[in-house]
């Protein structure tokens, strides 16, 4: 009975703002999205017809049907956003072509959910975040939903995992990693590190010494939950950030690479990265890997995913790797073969479920609104911090799919990234520079005798 309390706690402003306002919409669904739901309801399972959902799993439901809902009775701005990433675009329509020959039309329709929802945020974002103060709002309920997750952390971490699920209690809590309730530690510091690159982001455009000290704490708690790629991510994509947003062009161009060698070098010379990277992790160090290459392949620790895509690849042997099994057919098997959703490998997954033809189409979506931010960054100063966040945050992304499982985490990860991206987009239609100026840039002053007076821009 409380289960369902608390989920009506939660869909019942979804759909008051589905039917009333779609920017308010779009401002709950990024306040609640890295919240894990599971937290209040541990014991509910919701869509039986589905095969049975966790609370956050059946909550994305209701969420991509809002989406749809305000999306279809927009004033076509929100429409209009679909079209201006064409090989995106054919991929969704793909993606669902592959129904028809899927192993299986529940497990399809579920991962083509999962597939299509950040999308449609994307698009709800253009069509309806459009004033500065709606870009403070954004700005403010995900620096929100951030804390939430952080003080559940807490919480969890301080009570012994008490409220965190068993999975939590009994692996990670032990292990001192730090991360919220009924949340692996990757897609917990997948949700932090999107609040980290949106900090930095705004730091190296407005200098506020506010913003770096929010990406140095939410830095320090990625690090803590003390995943591999997530850490890698995090510095990718503040290399990004820094490449695009400074000027000085020795710093842009040098940082960087010191800031990612320096992560390099730290995972061979620090004693808890080297044992979580290498098998025999004292016997092995940064000279070896370089002069060895065979022998850093031989130790890197990969917590046996090589044996697992092995395993999964002996199902495939006779399949059309041209078309694929259909999307959700992977799912299947994971589920039915090895009592797991996990492949850790989500280019592996689309490859498997959708063939050539669909992972080409998806890399060439991505590079589409890749070249399209890079594009837009060229319009104005604030789209080019907006796009740098938004470019950094489809770098970390890209990066996570090569051995995590990011396409499962919709709500506390690829909704963000993709809400980035609309945030990009909106930002050179409806802002200049005017709304945002960043003060360590540009100074107002005013100069004039007794005649006249009047605003002049003087750069420092």
């Amino acid at each position: 009975m409380i289960g369902y309390l608390s989920l009506l706690i939660f869909l019942v402003p979804l759909s008051y703002f589905t039917f009333t306002s779609s920017k308010k919409l779009v401002l709950y669904v990024l306040f609640i999205g890295g919240i894990p739901l599971t937290t209040f309801m541990p014991d509910l399972i919701l869509l039986g017809f589905l095969g049975g959902l966790a609370p956050q799993a059946a909550f994305l439901f209701f969420i991509v049907g809002a989406l749809a809902f305000i999306i279809m009775f927009s004033d076509g701005m929100m429409l209009r956003a679909l079209f201006k990433f064409k090989f995106y675009a054919l991929f969704i329509i793909y993606v669902l072509f592959s129904l028809t020959w899927s192993d299986s039309f529940i497990y399809g329709l579920r991962f083509t959910v999962k597939i299509i929802s950040p999308f449609l945020l994307y698009m709800a974002v253009v069509g309806s975040i459009k004033s500065k103060k709606d870009f403070q709002n954004v700005e403010k309920v995900l620096l929100a939903c951030v804390i939430v997750v952080i003080l559940l952390a807490i919480i969890n971490f301080a009570s012994g995992g008490a409220i965190g699920g068993d999975k939590v209690k009994y692996k990670w809590i032990p292990l001192g990693v730090f991360t919220a309730p009924y949340m692996s530690p990757a897609n917990f510091s997948f949700f932090i590190s999107i609040g980290a690159i949106f900090s930095i982001g705004n730091y190296f455009y407005y200098r506020q010494t506010k913003y770096l000290i929010v990406f140095l704490v939410l830095a320090a708690i990625v690090f803590a939950a003390f995943t591999r790629i997530s850490m890698a991510g995090l510095v990718f994509a503040s290399g990004i950030c820094m490449f695009i947003l400074i000027k000085n062009k020795f710093v842009k161009y040098v940082f960087p690479l010191v800031v990612v060698f320096g992560f390099i070098l730290m995972l061979f010379t620090v004693d808890k990265f080297r044992d979580r990277m290498f098998y025999n992790a004292d016997e092995f160090d940064f000279s070896e890997a370089i002069e060895s290459p065979e022998k850093f392949e031989k130790n890197f620790d990969t917590s046996g995913r090589i044996f697992l895509w092995s395993k999964v690849l002996e199902h495939y042997e006779e399949s059309n790797g041209f078309i694929g099994g259909g999307v959700g057919s992977l799912d299947m098997l994971m589920d039915k073969e090895f009592k797991s959703l996990e492949l850790h490998s989500e280019y592996l997954r689309l490859y498997l479920d959708l063939g050539v033809i669909g992972l080409v189409l998806y890399l060439l979506g991505l590079l589409q609104i890749i070249l399209k931010l890079l594009k837009v960054s060229k319009q104005n100063n604030v789209s080019k911090m907006y796009s740098a966040i938004a470019i950094g945050g489809i770098g970390f992304y890209l990066i996570t799919l090569f051995t995590d499982n990011s396409l499962n985490y919709v709500t506390e990860f690829g909704h963000y990234v993709y809400a980035l991206i609309g945030l990009a987009i909106s930002s050179s239609i409806h802002l200049s520079d005017e709304d945002k100026e960043p003060n360590n840039v540009i100074e107002k002053v005013e100069t004039g005798g007794q005649n006249e007076k009047f605003d002049s821009v003087r750069l420092r």
